[in-house]
């Protein structure tokens, strides 16, 4: 069976307007106000006067035969209690009230009688005897030997260093020195011109033939590398590590190049 659609009737749903003519006729639903739990407010609600003096009623009658039987032995009685209660927070009001003045009274007070003391008696006269200093000398080292700080162990690093460098690479003394041509000195001479204000360009052609020449160091020398420019440094190294051998490329290294880095 089909479900039974429910009819709507005609004439009972109001007519359609705009929103204009609903604000201006007034029939614009309200909005309702949303309940509340005021819970916080049933919290602090108090006891009214009847039911306070109805406990404080049963409070006192058992109070009363709390004495009867036991005497003073279970303490004050609520009266008692209430007003050693009411005594001592009027006596915490009123040290709270006087803290502020008679603290920092109190405290000038006890700067003035501590003012008095002596610097002396901070310290205490102390006498070493025999024993005392003997013992000291256990302690002291007799030989006198200086400490060595990491300073010193780095300085002496480096020294050794310098040391083995100098060994192993100082080879200005086994330079063999033999007679040039008086033309061959000025022709590389006019090459350490060109070679103290070289940027950038081709290198003379002298001096691309020196890592083929026998006596190449003292070729080498004539042009005084010391003087060089930093791009003429650069491309000296490109020719002679790549047209000498290992040896004669570390001999480069050791007379021209090394002591430029330094």
């Amino acid at each position: 069976m089909g479900k039974s659609k429910a009819h709507r009737i005609k004439g009972l749903s109001a007519p359609k307007q705009s929103l204009g003519d609903q604000i201006t006729e007034g029939r614009v639903s309200k909005k309702q106000k949303s309940s509340k739990f005021r819970l916080r407010a049933e919290e602090e609600e108090f006891v009214d006067a009847k039911t306070s003096q109805r406990i404080l009623k049963q409070a006192r009658k058992q109070q009363a035969e709390l004495n009867l039987l036991g005497g003073d032995s279970f303490g004050p009685s609520l009266s008692e209690s209430v007003a050693l209660s009411e005594g001592t927070s009027k006596r915490q009001k009123h040290r709270l009230g006087r803290a502020g003045g008679d603290s920092s009274d109190e405290s000038d007070e006890e700067f003035r009688e501590e003012g008095d003391v002596d610097g002396q008696d901070f310290f205490d006269d102390i006498k070493i005897n025999e024993e005392d200093e003997r013992a000291l000398e256990m302690f002291q080292n007799k030989n006198g030997v200086k400490t060595r700080t990491l300073a010193d162990i780095i300085m002496d690093k480096i020294t050794e260093k310098q040391t083995e460098i100098q060994t192993q690479f100082s080879d200005n003394g086994s330079l063999k020195m033999e007679e040039v041509d008086e033309r061959v000195r000025e022709m590389y001479e006019g090459v350490r011109d060109v070679l103290k204000r070289y940027r950038s360009g081709r290198v003379p052609k002298a001096f691309k033939i020196i890592p083929k020449l026998r006596n190449w160091e003292q070729i080498l020398f004539i042009t005084e590398p010391q003087n060089w420019s930093a791009a003429a440094m650069f491309q000296a190294t490109r020719i002679f590590s790549s047209g000498l051998t290992q040896y004669m490329a570390q001999r480069f290294y050791n007379l021209a190049l090394l002591p430029r880095v330094r």
